[in-house]
């Protein structure tokens, strides 16, 4: 392998000037060798006070594009077949849910997990769907240190949470952004299973929004608690069941209901809490838009009411054939 040996202190000069003739080889690795730096040529070039030498460089080391790439070689096509191909990764944890057909091969895939994502330090199997009161995950660490708290950073917000303790989606993030850039300065908001907080700090931090946070989870209010004071926002934390807390609250602008499974049942109570012209972000499960808007309608229509939508949209998937969706609207009489 031929190599531009180049002294230290003209390396950077001469490494642009091998890009910019397209001579730099990008296979192998850069040599340092006591004062000089070796260059990998794809092709002759002449540099002033350079010669060109043979050396058995070493290649690089590439980092796999994507879990299954990791995975070829490891395990057999029916097995890769099986990986998935999106998983969360909370801040230095990535949270996987496998088919039973590979969970035997839990272990490979999470070392192969960590090989993709260089900045992991945990890999966690969820062996339970989101459930119980709480609405908190089974997770089982298989690989990495033995921990399943971390901190996460979204829209330069820093959250601190434990994967199997509190509910949290990083899918989520654009979503979050979404709403949160529809607010009006100063608007009164009020976000119901708040979880550690991501809507709530969000808001508070960039639409300077008076919110209310609500959370059943007593774990989620203690890091929601920790979250607020850690990104310096004023938010209301009220620990307690949505429908028994948010009568004594007062009224808002907007209020935020993520919370797909239960949501329908907690509508009376918001739109209870809802001024006059405010607006409700509804969260639901559903196979398409029209199911989405069409069952809210339904449970409004009982109410003697009926949504005004501004907007309907898909905001991630359940499982191969629902899909959540977020309704923006207003309450109007029937």
């Amino acid at each position: 392998m031929e190599y531009l040996k180049v002294q230290r202190e003209f390396a950077e000069d001469a490494r642009r000037k091998l890009i910019r003739e397209d001579a730099l080889e990008r296979e192998h690795e850069i040599v340092h060798e006591g004062d000089h730096v070796l260059f990998p040529l794809k092709k002759k070039i002449e540099v002033a006070g350079c010669e060109t030498v043979e050396r058995e460089g070493p290649l690089k080391t590439r980092k796999p594009r994507s879990l299954r790439e990791a995975l070829e070689g490891k395990l057999s096509d029916e097995d890769l077949a099986n990986v998935p191909t999106s998983y969360n990764i909370v801040g230095d944890i990535a949270v996987l849910e496998l088919d039973e057909k590979i969970m035997d091969k839990r272990e490979v895939i999470a070392e192969a997990l960590m090989d993709t994502f260089r900045n992991l330090k945990v890999v966690a199997l969820k062996t339970e769907m989101v459930s119980g009161e709480y609405r908190t995950p089974t997770v089982e660490v298989i690989a990495g240190e033995k921990r399943t708290e971390t901190l996460h950073r979204e829209h330069g917000c820093l959250y601190k949470l434990d994967v199997s303790e509190a509910y949290f989606s990083p899918r989520l993030a654009a979503e979050r952004r979404r709403v949160v850039d529809q607010m009006g300065r100063g608007e009164h908001l009020l976000v119901l299973f708040a979880g550690v907080g991501p809507y709530a700090i969000l808001a508070a931090k960039d639409a300077d929004a008076k919110v209310t946070a609500v959370e059943l989870n007593p774990k989620a209010v203690e890091y929601m608690r920790w979250n607020v004071r850690k990104n310096r926002v004023d938010v209301d934390v009220v620990e307690g069941d949505a429908r028994e807390v948010t009568p004594s609250l007062g009224k808002f602008d907007r209020i935020i209901m993520p919370l797909p499974k239960l949501a329908d049942t907690f509508l009376n109570v918001a739109v209870e809490a809802l001024n006059p012209n405010g607006i409700i972000h509804y969260y639901s499960f559903a196979h398409n838009t029209l199911e989405a808007t069409g069952h809210l309608a339904e449970v409004l229509g009982a109410m003697g009411l009926r949504p005004d939508i501004l907007d309907a949209v898909e905001c991630g998937s359940y499982s191969p054939c629902l899909s959540r969706y977020c309704a923006d609207f207003r309450v109007e009489s029937l």
